[in-house]
């Protein structure tokens, strides 16, 4: 089991009232990955358009913004705090100090990464037939 109070050595929590946009979809920087430490957060694809799309709501113990993180690339969602919440933001430098530190961490977040990819290939229909 990992230790929060540890992952606090090498990573940020913050505070973040309810409604606060954590991360923005399409936004740069930072490259971080956070952990949910209390409250819970939506992720939303087309945050405040027409056709805004919820993915997900996450609570206590889940993560997101890994696909930042590791790909370094653009991020694919917004995640808004559904109430007030204490994020830990992990930056690019500490994440392989703790998956170096705590394997356990990264083998359970695979697992959480393949359960999405199950759950949203589940929503997804098969191609049609010719």
């Amino acid at each position: 089991m990992i230790n929060v109070e540890e992952l606090k050595g090498v990573a940020s929590a913050k505070n973040y009232p309810r409604g606060t946009v954590i991360i923005q979809e399409g936004g740069q920087l930072p490259h971080s990955m956070y952990i949910v430490l209390k409250g819970k957060v939506r992720v939303l694809r087309n945050f405040r358009m027409y056709n805004e799309v919820n993915i997900a709501e996450l609570g206590v113990g889940e993560f997101f913004g890994e696909m930042s993180l590791f790909l370094l690339e653009p991020r694919t969602a917004t995640v808004v705090t559904i109430e007030e919440s204490i994020i830990l933001e992990i930056d690019q430098l500490n994440a392989y100090e703790i998956f170096e530190n705590y394997p356990e961490m990264g083998y359970r977040m695979l697992r959480a990464l393949c359960q999405r990819i199950k759950d949203t290939s589940g929503k997804i229909p098969p191609p049609a037939r010719k």
